[in-house]
């Protein structure tokens, strides 16, 4: 009964971790133009300076001032931000909860693109460890009685 129980501990935990990576996504960033900011439909921005991390939403572009609404909450889909880098610091105006920068200081912008070929090996893999898992389990089980 004991090896019985080992068994289930450790396919217990390959489900998991397949289960767990099965669900991460396949996400891969890349640059994007600063002209699409504006025509982006994503929901969060972050803001990378030097030294500096903010996290926004409500994003605005107006008389080349991006502005937006500082974020504190903690949930985040990958394919629903997008990552502005910004130098100098000095450039990046805290207001309250605002958070206002100059576009033109705009260095880098950078977006997660879903990845259709490896969400769809992935997926594949996924589903022949699962199956894996599954044959192990049934082999070792009628052996143990």
């Amino acid at each position: 009964m004991q090896k019985y129980n080992e068994y289930q501990k450790i396919v217990a935990l390959l489900l998991l971790a397949i289960i767990m990576l099965e669900f991460s996504g396949c996400f891969s960033i890349r640059d994007i133009s600063k002209r699409e900011i504006q025509y982006s439909l994503k929901k969060y921005y972050f803001i990378h300076g030097n030294n500096s991390f903010y996290r926004i939403n409500n994003v605005n572009i107006s008389d080349g001032i991006l502005s937006g609404k500082l974020d504190s909450s903690t949930s985040t889909l990958k394919s629903q931000s997008i990552h502005i880098y910004v130098a100098p610091d000095s450039s990046i105006v805290k207001t309250g909860n605002i958070i206002s920068l100059p576009y033109a200081n705009i260095a880098k912008v950078e977006a997660y693109k879903a990845d259709a070929g490896k969400s769809i090996t992935f997926g594949l893999a996924t589903a022949y460890s699962a199956f894996f898992v599954v044959s192990l389990v049934a082999v070792l089980t009628r052996k143990l009685e």
